[in-house]
């Protein structure tokens, strides 16, 4: 029989149940809780599985972010050390060729009157002369030193410089009685200090600048030019002064040359540079200087000597010309291609 209801207060009341039927609904709700439990373990568990590589690769992803910074950082500072190289060779190099094209050391030229003669010698400590070629930027002091490094990186005021000087060679007399002389310079841009060489290869050039000057002590010597060669700097009857047979190898082995001007009375005038940095090639010019102290009469005798400019002669360092020019287009396009990379990585 059905269970009884009971009325009251138009509330429905709750159903008698049996303690069977109460028994079997905890038994229900137990076997439920614990399908339940079962259930949330099982899905914890899962989602424990779940996480482990997930861990692993945020890890991963950061060990990978850590080294992508540290690169980033590597390359800015690395960007930064090429970026004030490029600017310091940038400024060297002017400075190179500022010194080179010094136009101020003309102040230091003497005047010279119609007759050849000077006024007032070289006031520049350690000038033995002044050195001009016509329709070219060759004006420059003559310098000496006690060897040939000693001008070889120092200005004529006596500092530092990487374009150095035109120097006479250390075995050479200073007041140029020698029948041979030869005047050192460096292979300058822009045709500064003895850039300006290399164009007397050319024939054409050559034969439109063959004349100029040379001052030594109180006298202007003319000067012609009657041979372009290039050769080794070791060869001995060009760079060694006191070897002799210069113009027997000039002859025979120049290739401009003109005959009648110079021989074996006259005094002669050898002006070399490199050819390129680091290389043992030169390019040689040779000139006569008409009339000069070194030139030979007919019966052996030298012509008297002149004044020569005094002066302290100091000794320098001897380094090679460096060409910054390049380093320094380096060292942007270092600096851009780097700063390019980061930018990338970051978009990434």
């Amino acid at each position: 029989m059905g269970a009884l209801w009971h009325r009251g207060n138009l509330k429905q009341a709750v159903p008698f149940r049996s303690e069977a039927e109460k028994e079997k609904e905890s038994k229900t709700k137990k076997s439920f809780i614990h399908r339940a439990n079962k259930k949330d373990d099982e899905e914890k568990q899962d989602k424990e599985k779940a996480l482990v590589p997930i861990k692993k690769i945020s890890l991963e992803r950061r060990i990978v972010r850590w080294l992508d910074r540290i690169t980033d950082r590597i390359l800015i500072i690395l960007c930064i050390i090429l970026l004030l190289l490029g600017g310091y060779a940038l400024l060297d190099t002017i400075h190179i060729y500022y010194h080179a094209n010094d136009k101020s050391l003309l102040n230091y030229k003497p005047e010279v009157d119609e007759n050849g003669i000077v006024r007032d010698p070289v006031s520049l400590p350690g000038a033995v002369g002044w050195l001009t070629l016509g329709d070219t930027n060759i004006d420059y002091p003559i310098m000496q030193g006690l060897d040939n490094s000693a001008y070889l990186n120092k200005d004529p005021y006596g500092n530092y410089s990487l374009s150095g000087s035109l120097f006479l060679d250390a075995n050479n007399a200073s007041d140029f009685t020698d029948q041979y002389s030869m005047i050192y310079g460096h292979h300058m841009e822009h045709d500064a200090m003895f850039g300006a060489l290399e164009e007397f290869l050319n024939e054409d050039y050559f034969a439109k600048h063959r004349s100029g000057s040379i001052i030594i002590g109180n006298k202007s010597y003319k000067l012609i030019l009657f041979a372009a060669l290039e050769c080794n700097a070791y060869q001995k009857e060009i760079f060694d002064v006191k070897y002799g047979g210069a113009l027997t190898y000039i002859k025979e082995n120049a290739g401009i040359y003109y005959d009648g001007v110079a021989d074996e009375y006259s005094q002669i005038l050898a002006m070399s540079t490199c050819q390129e940095a680091d290389s043992d090639q030169r390019t040689v010019i040779f000139a006569v200087i008409v009339g000069g102290p070194g030139t030979l009469s007919p019966d052996g005798s030298q012509h008297s000597t002149t004044t020569i400019i005094s002066g302290d002669v100091d000794t320098g360092q001897s380094a090679g010309i460096s060409v910054y020019i390049y380093w320094t287009v380096i060292a942007v396009a270092c600096t851009a291609a780097g700063y390019v990379l980061v930018k990338m990585k970051k978009k990434k």
